[in-house]
């Protein structure tokens, strides 16, 4: 008996163990903290190196886990077939990120490969995102949708810069462009740019970071933010000599994933400070868009750096590179802001402040930003002067009409010496600059026609009517003591006066003895000597009120926590940086250069707005939007 109850254990435990191998061994919890599931569910090919939760889910579905890492191109064929068989869209995101995958992993030994398959893989992301044969559209909460919107980006960059990287450019009109089971023709089209933005070769933002502006301004959607350089346009355009300007490209494909008459699309490259989004279907689709780091790439010139320093102490060898500056090409409609820089400076100076104004689309949208560079050796009448007739220029050059009524709204920004620039453009001077520094009227002078008309030109001079608004910085409306101090002189006489007008000036105290006061006569001929309190020029300046139909604000800097009658920037003090009428005052915490202050930088950007509701509801109907 006993023998017969093992005999029937053995069997029972041997069928336990046979029947057993075809058993689910069992469901347990395992606990996780909240933070390594979060790393986990979010990881993806973009932020790991690994696959997604979800396209690993998708490659066990398919039995795929094991030979993908071996045949990637086998399981993206499986896929693919499976894809166009079922019309499964979520399938279409896991080819998307295994394609994305292969080229990271390819790209280094092998870049033709990897064009092919980062190409696939934006292609994939794309008819995820918007291939209406595969059913309901992508919910936009479903993780996939924003790491398809990633993929996408990041796969056409990749592209574009492999593209170029072989030695093709982007200013051909087509591409034929290899995918991982064929390729792809590729028409190239330029959008919202201005004829004379002539692109010569982009760049990937993504791949620099803007040293030296502390905010980025980009926005969110689909596309690759670029850096368009464009060719040298000529001068009567007003930009630099090497233009950049802010572009996003967009892949716009043809088709369907799975038509077999075969694969096109085309390339479009935006100007995104004109177009902020693109048509799919009937879909309105945001740009991905970047407009900080075109303007690094502009500003990175290091012509500008030189500029300041040598503008100040040798300002014959820089004269010819100055005058004004615009960012993108004139666009009427638009109200010109002129920035005018101070003492040892250029436009550099307002890279904080241009990137931060820039940033907010109602203010880039109706204002254009332009900048006024000059040697600051001169003494700040003669910039002034040049300043005056360079608009006037611009005037005539692009609304000889004047039909253009956001001309006549013009803005100026002046930091420092800058400030006293700005002034000479609102203000009447009559008789009364001339009578401060000469005994004589400039029609008994002996000199030619045109040394009295260059006279005129400096020391006569009237409110230039389209300018209505003027913000000052730290600007020294009753000079400077730093200018008479150890230092001020010792700078000054390192200062080497531009030899013409050495010649000129001499040239015309010897023909005409008695002419300028004495005092006028000993002083330097630098900016540096010409901001003391003393200066005459800076005396009778104060007395001339500025046009009552302009509105002006000062910014003033302040080093120190002291009451207003002590303020100063520890260069201007309050008592000269004041001004009785001003629409506003804002004193910031500050040095001289208060514009690179946060809180002078929202001070400029709320006057901006405030001007724009001063307009008439018809001009501001006529400023084009995006």
């Amino acid at each position: 008996m006993r023998i017969s109850i093992l005999h029937t254990l053995r069997i029972a435990l041997l069928l336990a163990v046979v029947l057993g191998t075809g058993c689910f061994a069992g469901v347990s919890l395992k606990p996780v903290p909240t933070a390594v599931s979060f790393r986990e569910l979010q990881g993806n090919a973009l932020s790991t190196n690994g696959l997604s939760v979800h396209t690993k889910q998708l490659l066990r579905t398919y039995n795929l886990q094991e030979s993908y890492l071996e045949d990637v191109r086998g399981a993206l064929k499986v896929l693919h077939e499976e894809a166009c068989k079922s019309g499964e869209r979520p399938i279409l995101f896991g080819l998307a990120e295994l394609a994305c995958f292969a080229g990271m992993r390819s790209e280094k030994s092998q870049p033709e490969a990897a064009l092919a398959e980062y190409n696939s893989a934006a292609r994939y992301a794309y008819f995820y995102l918007f291939d209406e044969g595969f059913g309901a559209p992508p919910d936009p909460f479903d993780p996939r949708f924003r790491l398809a919107c990633n993929l996408y980006n990041f796969s056409l960059a990749r592209v574009i810069d492999l593209v170029q990287r072989s030695g093709q450019s982007m200013a051909e009109d087509a591409y034929e462009i290899p995918l991982w089971n064929g390729s792809m023709h590729v028409a190239i089209e330029r959008t919202g740019f201005l004829p004379e933005e002539d692109i010569d070769r982009v760049m990937l933002s993504t791949e620099y970071d803007v040293v030296g502006i502390r905010n980025q301004y980009r926005t969110f959607g689909l596309g690759v933010p670029l850096i368009a350089v464009g060719t040298e346009p000529p001068k009567e355009s007003y930009l630099p000599k090497t233009p950049s300007f802010a572009a996003t490209a967009f892949l716009q494909l043809d088709g369907t994933i799975c038509d077999p008459a075969g694969a096109s699309g085309t390339l479009e490259l935006f100007d995104t400070m004109q177009i902020h989004s693109v048509s799919v279907a009937e879909a309105k689709i945001p740009l991905e868009t970047d407009i900080t780091t075109p303007l690094g790439f502009l500003l990175s010139n290091p012509e500008l750096e030189r500029t300041a320093y040598i503008g100040l102490l040798r300002a014959d060898r820089v004269a010819e590179d100055g005058g004004l500056y615009m960012l993108e090409p004139y666009q009427p409609g638009k109200i010109p802001v002129v920035m005018i820089h101070g003492l040892v400076s250029s436009p550099l100076t307002w890279a904080e402040m241009l990137n931060d104004l820039r940033g907010q689309p109602e203010l880039r949208e109706r204002y254009q930003f332009w900048f006024y560079q000059y040697p600051t050796a001169y003494p700040f009448a003669y910039p002034a002067s040049q300043l005056r007739n360079a608009l006037r220029e611009v005037r005539e050059s692009f609304d000889p009409e004047h039909n253009d009524a956001a001309f006549d709204d013009m803005v100026l920004i002046g930091h420092s010496m800058g400030g006293l620039i700005a002034k000479m453009l609102v203000q009447d001077s009559g008789d009364a600059v001339w009578d401060a520094i000469a005994h004589k009227p400039v029609d008994e002078l002996h000199a030619s026609p045109e040394t009295q008309a260059a006279i005129r030109d400096v020391f006569y001079f009237e409110s230039q009517p389209f300018v209505k608004r003027v913000i000052f910085i730290s600007t020294p409306h009753r000079g400077s003591s730093l200018s008479k101090s150890i230092v001020g002189t010792a700078v000054s006489l390192l200062i080497a006066v531009p030899k013409t007008l050495l010649e000129d000036v001499w040239s015309f105290i010897d023909t005409n003895p008695g002419a300028l006061r004495e005092d006028v006569k000993k002083r330097r001929l630098t900016s540096i000597a010409n901001l003391s309190p003393d200066n005459p020029v800076i005396e009778v300046l104060q007395e001339i009120p500025i046009a009552p139909e302009v509105t002006y604000h000062t910014i003033v800097g302040n080093v120190a926590e002291k009451p207003d009658e002590e303020v100063t920037d520890g260069v201007v003090p309050y008592a000269s940086s004041h001004l009785e009428g001003a629409a506003s005052e804002k004193i910031v915490e500050a040095g001289h250069s208060a514009h690179y202050h946060p809180l002078a930088i929202l001070e400029v950007r709320r006057i901006l707005r405030e001007h724009l509701q001063t307009l008439p509801a018809a001009a501001m109907a006529e400023v084009p939007g995006p």
